[in-house]
């Protein structure tokens, strides 16, 4: 785990990515929320919950793109060993454990991610509501790891192992656009039911109500995202790590 947390930092490509992450969500945040685009109540008015609603759906969306295409970590995992693949394999560790190393060293950058995006939205909410940063930040973890497990799967099933640098693996790497759609497809849930929930607000169903369903429906789905893709990644490890050649 050491050398894949030093690979992650120590590396300018990798590093930048994550920082840019950590940088531009809290201020996208606070830009969007000061322009008044979070605000469509009348003026004069008070800020409605169906605002905050939609500004939970809509910060949840462009965090978890970010959570993505920022990791690039995971994206390029194993490929960035290189030609130090066959030495990885003649060593006497298990391929779920070289796996595993990887995966945490991922979602280091995930979590603060997660983290920075929880937090920038108690910041910029009109209502600070801290329990509700607390339900985006499992939101988040969660999709995070997904994003991990679908990179690193995606990664090993057709490593690019023949490069000059890191540059060169990670521009204009086609391979890698497919985790990326795949995340942005499940993200995009985040956003409809936010414009939804964001309509109806101040009808039938409380305002409480709808968050619940919101966090509810967005956990289960992450959930079941990250426990899919992990356990795809993990049952066909042996095979892909088995059969990867430099």
């Amino acid at each position: 785990i050491k050398k894949e947390i030093k690979c992650l930092f120590g590396n300018t490509q990798l590093f930048i990515g994550l920082i840019i992450g950590v940088v531009v969500v809290p201020v996208f945040c606070v830009i969007m929320s000061k322009s008044g685009n979070f605000d469509f109540t009348e003026e004069g008015k008070a800020v409605t919950m169906g605002t905050e609603l939609f500004l939970v759906g809509f910060v949840s969306y462009f965090v978890s793109i970010f959570l993505c295409s920022s990791n690039m970590y995971s994206l390029a995992g194993f490929s960035i060993e290189g030609q130090n693949i066959c030495l990885l394999k003649s060593m006497p560790i298990r391929p779920k454990d070289v796996l595993t190393a990887k995966v945490l060293a991922a979602n280091i950058g995930t979590a603060i991610i997660s983290i920075v995006g929880a937090i920038s939205y108690v910041a910029v909410s009109k209502f600070h509501n801290p329990l509700v940063g607390l339900c985006l930040l499992v939101v988040f973890l969660l999709n995070g790891v997904a994003s991990s497990f679908i990179g690193l799967y995606n990664d090993i099933k057709k490593p690019v192992f023949k490069f000059d640098n890191i540059n060169e693996l990670t521009n204009n790497n086609k391979k890698m656009i497919k985790p990326m759609l795949i995340d942005l497809s499940v993200s995009f849930i985040y956003l409809i039911i936010g414009i939804v929930f964001a309509s109806i607000s101040g009808g039938k169903l409380s305002d409480t109500v709808l968050y619940v369903i919101f966090f509810a429906v967005s956990i289960v789905v992450n959930g079941l995202f990250a426990f899919v893709t992990g356990k795809k990644l993990y049952d066909n490890i042996d095979e892909y790590f088995e059969r990867a050649e430099a």
